[in-house]
């Protein structure tokens, strides 16, 4: 394992400078159960925020689960737009953290995940793309399920769509680099015929909270190419409807 690997793999959320572990009283997130949690809060490497870690153990079905939430209120005077290049295999474990608010787009993919969906799951984009997977899996044999009753010409557009993207989603988590490692700006999976070269694989986060995140490569966030943040202006529905949560807050 080479020097820039053990130092991604170290990587991880610590706890926020003066930070005491607090215990809340919270529903099951699965049962609904009144139960224990454990709240701390934490910093994440390259990122000035405190992320709250509540971890749930409940006593009654024995569910255990962590969510990482920055809050509600927006912890930036801007939108912001994160674009991670997913040019080597090992960009795929890179953490990330999507809020409540925020719109998660692989274009290459044609996949985009609104709002609630896997938002305060900490993860490493090989984890979400592989829950993706099996959520679309899922579909698809339920499709094939029911095309087999029905004769299947309604829905023959839909399955070639859906296998079509399960076939590009595990040739991108089944890839992997070997030799020319030093070559820091090949793009692998333009290079193995994965994506297209005008249409690279990337990872964006569109905010409008700020409250997203995708971990750095190495301790020098300033190096990261591969990784852009950029701010934009919220719209005056996305102020409206941040302004609606934090009045329900």
């Amino acid at each position: 394992m080479s020097q820039q690997q053990q130092q991604q793999q170290q990587r991880g959320p610590v706890p926020a400078p003066g930070a005491e572990p607090m215990q809340l009283t919270r529903a099951c997130p699965a049962c609904s159960t009144p139960t224990y949690a454990m709240a701390l809060l934490t910093r994440f490497p390259g990122w000035d925020r405190d992320v709250a870690a509540t971890r749930h153990q409940c006593h009654a079905c024995n569910h255990v689960s962590t969510r990482y939430t920055v809050g509600v209120a927006p912890t930036h005077t801007q939108g912001q737009r994160t674009v991670l290049h997913v040019r080597h295999p090992r960009d795929l474990d890179r953490d990330v953290l999507k809020s409540e608010h925020a719109v998660l787009a692989v274009p290459a993919l044609g996949l985009q995940l609104p709002g609630a969906t896997m938002a305060g799951t900490l993860c490493s984009v090989r984890e979400l793309l592989a829950f993706v997977r099996g959520d679309v899996a899922g579909n698809y044999a339920r499709a094939m399920g029911e095309a087999a009753e029905n004769g299947g010409e309604d829905q023959e557009a839909q399955l070639a769509a859906l296998g079509a993207f399960l076939d590009k989603l595990t040739r991108v988590l089944s890839l992997e680099a070997t030799g020319d490692e030093d070559q820091v700006e090949k793009d692998w999976f333009v290079a193995d015929g994965v994506v297209a070269a005008d249409s690279p694989l990337t990872i964006e986060i569109s905010d409008p909270a700020g409250n997203s995140y995708i971990a750095p490569m190495g301790d020098d966030v300033a190096l990261d190419t591969a990784r852009t943040i950029e701010d934009f202006e919220r719209t005056a529905e996305m102020v409206a409807m941040l302004e609606e949560l934090l009045a329900v807050e």
